[in-house]
């Protein structure tokens, strides 16, 4: 982190400073696995703001990903050298529940590079090929080397809330002072780090479903370190609200519900039902023309006009889709409808599964429907409404069903930050698990 910082205030661009400066990442990962990861987790909300180094530029979470493998890559080798057996291979490739659809979702993404519907822009789906699909993958890896410590564990989730409330409590400030806002249908948009506010939104409503879902298992089973953990939830949750996202409202409902089902306290479902309608109520009196707006022009919804695009645009794509990063540049030019016109820069169908079949085709559907079963499975598996505690089990399930239920109407996956989140918590339901009494 302070290597990062030392790069964006000096604007590393020559060479020698560049290599220097990558030199002492690497060194700092390989001393400290779970400090690269720590580093990754830190720079999601920055995905957006490359740093500057020889050769190019690259977000923080990209290079704390590329060193974090090296670092990973060298000590797996050493412990293979030293001890001569393979437990550091097989540690990163179990269980293979998740490994094996993890390696057809790398396959198939692969393949889908052949088949994009334009080729002039193979570049851009490259680009998102590394930075959503391989670099997420490398970080999983990583998550599950660390994951193994219960203290890495704890750092890491440590980490990822505690920045995840400072980024809101930095969005409550813009709301307030009407400071870097998105002024839509007359509410003011926090955005922070992020281009849009839907982008701050799909990072902030992760970030406090975790920390709530931490929180109330830990206080549940009687630890009271668990209210700090509360108090940074409700921060951050403040913090989602700021960006006066409807999707958010949604995710926040269904991740708030998980969370009272796990725990199975009557007082969970009431203060889930009282919070949710004091949220209701504060929205609309502070932006009702924002949540009933259609955004197009018209009565009907620009997310209706998107999806019957998409699905003219699958009629002519069924099998092979159009590739990653392609929605834009087929959507615009070919099947924009009039009434959707404003929002016709939109880069994807914002539906789950219609984006995974126009990136990566039926294949890709089919990869994807496996792997929502093998986390279901493993879920499952997990105990968390029995005798086990597993309170970062209880977030990261709380996370992705909240991700699961936002990507119905917005994005889900492909993006770094959320593809970065979507592994970080299935690694950590697999270690809770794995030390399960």
């Amino acid at each position: 982190m302070i290597l990062g910082f030392i790069a964006t205030v000096a604007d590393v661009r020559s060479p020698i400073p560049s290599i220097f400066w990558l030199l002492g990442a690497s060194a700092a990962a390989l001393a400290s696995p779970p400090a690269a990861l720590a580093a990754i987790l830190v720079g999601l909300p920055w995905v957006f703001h490359p740093l500057r180094l020889w050769g190019g530029q690259f977000s923080a979470l990209e290079i704390g990903a590329v060193v974090g493998s090296l670092a990973l890559g060298t000590r797996g080798l050493l412990a293979l050298f030293q001890r001569r057996q393979p437990s550091a291979l097989i540690r990163l490739l179990s269980p293979g529940t998740i490994t094996w659809p993890a390696a057809a979702l790398l396959i198939v993404a692969t393949a889908s590079l052949v088949t994009v519907a334009d080729p002039s822009h193979r570049t851009e789906s490259l680009r998102e090929f590394r930075t959503v699909i391989f670099e997420p993958l490398a970080v999983f890896a990583l998550c599950r080397w660390c994951f193994v410590s219960p203290c890495a564990r704890w750092w890491a989730a440590v980490t990822f809330v505690g920045t995840g409330a400072a980024v809101a409590l930095v969005a409550l400030g813009e709301v307030t002072l009407g400071a870097n806002v998105l002024v839509a249908d007359g509410a003011p948009r926090a955005r922070v780090t992020y281009p849009h506010p839907n982008n701050l939104a799909l990072y902030l409503e992760r970030v406090s479903l975790f920390a709530l879902g931490w929180a109330a298992s830990a206080v549940t089973w009687g630890d009271r370190r668990g209210w700090v953990t509360g108090a940074a939830g409700v921060v951050t949750l403040a913090g989602t609200m700021a960006t006066f996202s409807r999707g958010a409202l949604l995710a926040v409902a269904v991740g708030l519900a998980v969370i009272a089902m796990v725990v199975g306290s009557r007082r969970a479902w009431i203060a889930l039902g009282g919070g949710l309608g004091l949220l209701v109520v504060f929205l609309l009196a502070l932006a009702r023309s924002r949540l009933l707006a259609t955004g197009a022009e018209g009565g009907e919804s620009t997310r209706m006009l998107i999806w019957r695009s998409s699905l003219r645009m699958l009629q002519d794509h069924p099998v092979f889709g159009v590739g990653l990063d392609q929605f834009l540049y087929q959507y615009w030019r070919r099947y924009v409808e009039p009434a959707g016109w404003p929002e016709r820069y939109t880069s994807h169908p914002h539906n789950l599964l219609l984006d995974v079949w126009l990136r990566l085709g039926i294949l890709g559907v089919v990869t994807a429907s496996w792997l929502a079963a093998a986390v279901t499975r493993l879920i499952r598996s997990s105990g968390l409404r029995r005798s086990y505690r597993g309170e970062l089990a209880v977030g990261s399930v709380a996370a992705l069903s909240a991700g699961l239920a936002h990507g119905l109407v917005d994005n889900a996956f492909f993006l770094p930050d959320l593809a970065v989140m979507t592994w970080f918590f299935v690694a950590l339901i697999e270690a809770e698990v794995a030390d399960r009494p």
